[in-house]
């Protein structure tokens, strides 16, 4: 029987060698969190970091660590083995000699699908009207994915065509991303469970046993009609005018596709639902055949940390290393690893035409800043940088020479290629590209460019704070 007494003298004892059980304590935590660093980085550059701050800062660095560090949905998705329901539409194209094709199609095991049409949608005001006609179109059932979904003029407008749907009987699935819902100024879930649509929240990590989460997004925008239609890129459901001035403050591209891709971008949908909420929607999808409506090749590409293999990083890498001509990459944020950044300065050397627009005034000052350090050695490098003007251009446009694009939701930074979900398009048509082209070529007839030799000329304090924010690339 243990007395008080027996407690006090352990105590005593503790408290005297305090400072060794400390270091006995963060020894033994220190050292099985960098066994799991060793076992689990992938990038020595960030195993590194992560080992250097768990041993320099007791507790703290490992703390963040089990929480920002680990990738958890993978084990789940394991666990869960969630199996492709889709069956692939028998029009396929035979991807033949080139490697970029064979590469993606190797690394998606998805099937580069032949036939399909895709609109541009390259203002909001389109693209909600468009969204809303097709809606008020549906016969059977929608679904809805998308990071931000604001209860403004666009989303209200987009509520209502969803409501006139369901009255008609048309089912309606709803994702909204739990990070990107607490990302607005108009909460539209209360409106949305009013009219009693089906409406989860992806990962919501307020919930306690959730938190674990909250460094991970599913960034894909998806509106899909019937299994027929669907739209997709990096527009979220947010109108973009300002309360104050009621001119617009964003400006974005979206794209309406027809054909069998459908297929693959719905399936993605049926995957993040089932891992969402647990509900099976295999009696609600019927598989369709979908007639050849144009003349796009085109592949879905998604992307997220519940994969074994940083799939979007590594297809833009062989788009790149396949260049020609041509490079073009329109982003709202660019922060790409060393090794893109080398690419891109190893293709202008060789007489490809590197191009990057970004927005010269960014909506979040820091990724602004960071941004600094990679685009004056671009810029130094032989890549030509232009900084587009207000309304902030929120599009996300990567186009190779002449005939290969990609379309989607993804940014040029660590958060997309290694910790969102996301979702691109790979296609291959040349009319759609020369059009994508024609949109650029007006994006930079309206920017200014940026060059290492004025990005010099900025104040010393400038060029440290952007120096000290770019250390912290992998985490913003």
């Amino acid at each position: 029987m243990i007395n008080v007494e027996q407690i006090k003298d352990f105590l005593s004892l503790a408290y005297r060698f305090r400072n060794i059980l400390f270091l006995l304590v963060h020894v033994v935590i220190s050292l099985m969190t960098t066994l799991h660093i060793l076992r689990e980085k992938r990038y020595k550059e960030t195993g590194l970091a992560w080992v250097a701050l768990i041993w320099f800062s007791p507790f703290f660095g490992s703390f963040l660590y089990w929480l920002l560090g680990i990738n958890r949905i993978y084990r789940q998705a394991k666990i869960q083995n969630i199996q492709r329901r889709f069956v692939q539409n028998d029009i396929i194209q035979d991807v033949g000699a080139d490697k970029l094709q064979r590469y993606a199609q190797k690394t998606t095991q998805q099937s580069l699908t032949q036939g399909n049409h895709i609109e541009i949608l390259d203002t909001i005001m389109l693209a909600t009207q468009s969204m809303c006609k097709n809606i008020d179109q549906a016969q059977s059932v929608i679904t809805l994915c998308t990071y931000i979904f604001d209860a403004d003029a666009m989303g209200t407008e987009i509520v209502a065509a969803l409501e006139r749907a369901k009255k008609r009987g048309v089912k309606i699935y709803i994702l909204i991303d739990a990070v990107g819902a607490r990302h607005t100024s108009h909460p539209i879930i209360g409106l949305l469970k009013k009219h009693k649509f089906n409406v989860a929240l992806f990962l919501p990590s307020l919930i306690p046993w959730r938190a674990k989460y909250f460094n991970l997004r599913n960034h894909r925008k998806t509106l899909i009609i019937d299994q027929q239609t669907a739209y997709t890129g990096g527009m979220n459901i947010r109108s973009g005018i300002s309360q104050k001035t009621q001119q617009p403050i964003l400006q974005d591209i979206h794209f309406c596709i027809q054909g069998p891709v459908v297929d693959q971008i719905q399936q993605t949908f049926y995957e993040d639902w089932l891992f969402t909420t647990g509900e099976n929607l295999e009696d609600v999808f019927t598989h369709v055949s979908h007639q050849v409506s144009g003349y796009t090749m085109a592949r879905a590409i998604r992307d997220g940390p519940d994969e074994d293999f940083d799939t979007l990083r590594s297809i833009f890498i062989a788009a790149l290393s396949s260049a020609n001509k041509s490079i073009r990459i329109v982003t709202p944020y660019f922060l790409p690893d060393a090794h893109i950044l080398d690419l891109l300065c190893i293709s202008a050397a060789s007489g490809v035409l590197v191009e990057v627009i970004v927005p010269k005034t960014n909506n979040a000052k820091i990724m602004q800043w960071s941004s600094k350090i990679p685009l004056s050695h671009l810029a130094k490098n032989g890549c030509a940088i232009y900084e587009t003007p207000a309304p902030f251009d929120h599009s996300k446009l990567f186009l190779i020479d002449d005939d290969v694009a990609f379309l989607g939701s993804s940014n040029w930074d660590e958060r997309s290629f290694t910790l969102n979900f996301e979702l691109n398009i790979e296609c291959y048509d040349m009319h759609l590209v020369k059009k994508l082209h024609q949109i650029i070529d007006q994006k930079i007839t309206r920017a200014t460019a940026f060059s290492d030799e004025a990005y010099a000329k900025t104040s010393v304090l400038t060029q440290y704070r952007d120096l000290f924010m770019h250390l912290f690339r992998e985490y913003l």
